[in-house]
């Protein structure tokens, strides 16, 4: 395998910092009760959301015979469908399974974290990083990015229920950005994209993940795309104009929920 440059591991081992530390930013406020409720099938409980991608962390340890010592708790109700370890959890029970107990997720969380730092100190020192190990090493700091998104879902989703501000939840971080929309600098509205034949995928040599490559050619019919993300204030001038209401806007599955919850649902627009 080719030989990796020392210094690189010195920018794994400040995103590995980084993404634990986000990790624990967003999910230090939350009470012990609240990190065991799932408020819904398609999601997950916070404390299973930090258990799980130590569990992958510990994972890379044990791909590169690193020894786990000090683990106690029973991990196969961490494994999301990975069908190479052992016995899989399904989504729907994860909340109906409140294991490892939030103090021990944390035990676990510091133990493993703790190991990967001495592993990371290691491979400097031997300078002994492999483009495969690099490789693996992202592929677990940017699987935790993901999960902080899926657990910011998820928390929205769960902490939208309650009226009581009180009840609701407050980030450790709140971090304010100037709106694309107010910038006189940038002009936003659509731009249209010809038809053709167009390259898909990834074929550098940065980091993807498997299902973005190979690179391959497939045939685009003529589109049009907003240039910018749509903002927030966007998206409720969507709502406040009756965007809920208009069948227009929906593809057949969507717009069946909007009928059938559009009763419920006070917040997604006017009856």
């Amino acid at each position: 395998m080719t030989q990796v440059i020392t210094s690189n591991i010195r920018k794994l081992r400040s995103e590995f910092h980084n993404v634990r530390n986000t990790t624990s930013f967003i999910f230090e406020p939350i009470s012990v009760e609240d990190a065991v409720m799932q408020s819904d099938p398609f999601g997950s409980t916070p404390n299973w959301h930090i258990a799980h991608v130590t569990w992958f962390f510990q994972k890379i340890l044990e791909k590169y015979k690193h020894d786990i010592k000090g683990n106690s708790i029973n991990t196969d109700y961490l494994n999301s469908y990975y069908q190479r370890y052992r016995k899989i959890l399904p989504k729907t029970d994860r909340g109906k399974f409140p294991r490892p107990k939030v103090s021990e997720t944390l035990k676990y969380r510091s133990l493993i974290e703790d190991m990967f730092l001495k592993f990371l100190d290691n491979i400097e020192k031997n300078n002994s990083l492999t483009r495969n190990l690099a490789y693996d090493i992202e592929l677990a700091n940017q699987h935790e990015m993901q999960h902080q998104e899926l657990l910011v879902y998820d928390l929205q989703h769960y902490f939208q229920r309650f009226d009581d501000p009180q009840d609701n939840y407050e980030p450790k971080i709140r971090k304010r950005t100037d709106s694309m929309a107010d910038n006189p600098h940038i002009e936003l509205g659509m731009v249209r994209i010809t038809g053709g034949l167009y390259e898909l995928g990834f074929s550098g040599d940065g980091f993807c993940y498997d299902n973005e490559i190979p690179e391959h050619k497939t045939y685009l019919n003529p589109y049009e795309i907003d240039k910018y993300l749509i903002t927030n204030k966007e998206f409720i001038n969507f709502i406040d104009a009756g965007g809920y209401q208009d069948y227009k806007f929906w593809l057949s599955d969507g717009w069946d929920l909007v009928r059938e919850m559009n009763g419920n649902l006070h917040y997604i627009g006017k009856k």
